[in-house]
């Protein structure tokens, strides 16, 4: 249909065509809500005149500092040369088209950090940046 004249999927979303589609269907539903056509429960249906406010959650500040201590104590206990040979494994694999899952469940039972590990995969892929207009 649209995709295959626009020259594929690749083509279709570097010209935004399903983001397009997608906020143009989101629009047509929220005029639908606004308008009653679509009924929501709760929004512009059966809403509760009682305004309830749930408890805001506030985290304690030394949840952060506790946090980065724990981590820096991962990293002094662990092997550092077996975690950076883990995280090798996982950037090589990266590079082929080897199954990902061994490397990263190796790299994990190393005790590599999920931050370690995401930082080898956008080493080897980069980061996605959406590059179409409206």
């Amino acid at each position: 249909g649209k995709i295959d004249a626009m020259g594929g999927a690749t083509r279709a979303i570097e010209r935004g065509f399903q983001q397009r589609e997608i906020h143009e269907a989101a629009y047509r539903y929220q005029k639908q809500v606004e308008t009653g056509d679509a009924v929501v429960v709760g929004v512009n249906r059966f809403t509760s005149s009682d305004s309830i406010k749930p408890p805001i959650l506030k985290v304690d500040a030394s949840a952060e500092s506790e946090r980065r201590e724990r981590l820096a104590a991962l990293r002094r206990r662990r092997d550092a040369k077996t975690v950076e040979a883990a995280l090798a494994r996982v950037e090589d694999a990266a590079r082929t088209d080897a199954n990902l899952m061994p490397p990263i469940l190796a790299a994990v039972e190393s005790y590599a950090t999920l931050g370690e590990i995401a930082d080898r995969l956008r080493a080897v892929f980069g980061l996605h940046h959406e590059t179409f207009a409206f």
